[in-house]
Formats: C-alpha cells, sequence, structure tokens
C-alpha cells in the first residue's frame, strides 16, 4: 500500500487505504450522489438514443417497403388508385394527415394485390391485420401526443408498447401484401 499525504488536512494526516477508497473519501456524500445521477443520466441518453436510432432504421425500412408496395399496386391494378404513388410517402409525414391517408393508400394496395373474385380473398374484404395495425398506430400517435403534452411516463411507455405492437404488425402487413402481390403476378386475373 502506498501512503498519500492529504493536503486538505493537517500535515500529519496520512492515509493508508487503496485509492478507491481515498477518492470515495474526497468525494463522498453529496459529490457522490452527482456522480450517480450523471451515471444513470448518461445511461439513460444512450438508451434514448438506440431508441430513437431503433425507430429511425425501422421507418426507414417500412417505408421503402411500402412505397414499393404502392408500385406494385399500380402495376397490378393501375385503375383502382385513389391516389398518386408520392401519397405512399408524403401521406406519412403531414400532420394529421398522417392519421388516415397512409390507411386509404393501404387500402388501395390491398384492393390492388388481391384476387378480384367474389369467393373468399375477394378485394372487398379487408383483414382484421390491416385494421388492427392501423388502430394500434393511430393508438400510438395519441399516446404520444399525451406524453409530449403531459410528459408522463405512463403515456410515455402506452406510446412505446403500442408502437412496438404496431410494428409488428406492421411486419405482417408487410409480409401478407408481399404473398399477395407475388401470387398475383404468378397467376393474373
Amino acid at each position: 500500500m502506498t501512503s498519500l499525504l492529504v493536503a486538505f488536512g493537517p500535515p500529519d494526516v496520512v492515509i493508508d487505504d487503496p485509492p478507491d477508497a481515498v477518492v470515495n473519501t474526497l468525494l463522498g456524500g453529496p459529490m457522490q450522489l452527482l456522480l450517480s445521477a450523471l451515471t444513470v443520466a448518461v445511461g439513460a441518453l444512450v438508451a434514448l438514443g438506440v431508441l430513437v436510432a431503433a425507430h429511425a432504421v425501422c421507418a426507414a425500412l417500412f417505408l421503402a417497403r411500402f412505397y414499393r408496395a404502392g408500385v406494385n399496386a399500380a402495376l397490378l391494378d393501375p385503375a383502382g388508385r385513389r391516389f398518386r404513388q408520392r401519397w405512399a410517402l408524403v401521406g406519412w409525414l403531414l400532420p394529421v394527415v398522417h392519421l388516415w391517408l397512409p390507411k386509404a393508400v393501404a387500402n388501395d394496395i390491398w384492393r390492388a394485390s388481391t384476387p378480384s373474385s367474389t369467393g373468399p380473398g375477394a378485394r372487398r374484404l379487408w383483414p382484421g391485420i390491416l385494421h388492427a395495425w392501423w388502430a394500434l398506430w393511430v393508438l400510438c400517435q395519441f399516446c404520444a401526443a399525451g406524453a409530449w403534452l403531459t410528459g408522463g411516463t405512463g403515456w410515455f411507455l402506452s406510446a412505446e408498447v403500442s408502437f412496438i405492437c404496431s410494428a409488428l404488425l406492421a411486419v405482417l402487413v408487410v409480409l401478407r401484401l408481399t404473398s399477395l402481390q407475388s401470387r398475383r403476378l404468378r397467376y393474373p386475373d
């Protein structure tokens, strides 16, 4: 053990402790509490950064696939579109409009991707998965607005849970649309 002469005490005070114990002695109390709080804050910021990055990557991948599904739908049923292709992307970015336009575009994509027969799988039948995905997305938006307005943790957690659930359903919607479009391209009406 190395002896350390403490400069802030009487000259005869010598601490024969390991360096960590000296730091704890010198920085104990409020300083230790501040360091602990800073450690937690840095950890929270890193977690938030990872969460934001994950959201951004998922959003970019989903939008790319949603746009591509719209392009495919235009090829499968050119007369069945109510909106131009650019609305498959722009509709997500406009406030208030993002609560209904992307669902209308998704409905058009689904309609163009399903067979035109009158049996099961007819265009007029909308799957529950499409409605559930959209309902969770809208719920996520309202919870996020509540979290932003109130700063409440409950609102934030509700937004995140509904976002994760809607993201999982979005994956299922994309897989189903891909399957429908592939089948329709292989076996046209």
